[in-house]
């Protein structure tokens, strides 16, 4: 099971997940947020960069579910 990186809660299987890939040691690992939890990371995010400000920032949108987008 995932653990959000903000919240450290697990987030279930099937649950809507934002993730974001950073670079560790030559790979790339991945940190999982509740959708609620990375929304709340943007606010305190020292840089732009680090945070959605499109859809085109998600990699993957259009393979999400209606119902899920509008989460987002």
């Amino acid at each position: 099971m995932t653990k959000c990186r903000r919240c450290k809660k697990n987030i279930p299987k099937g649950e809507l997940r934002i993730g974001r890939s950073a670079k560790f040691r030559d790979k790339n690992i991945y940190y999982y947020f509740h959708v609620k939890c990375a929304f709340e990371s943007f606010e305190k995010a020292r840089s732009a960069a680090n945070i959605i400000t499109c859809m085109d920032d998600i990699i993957g949108f259009d393979l999400i579910k209606d119902e899920d987008r509008l989460l987002i």
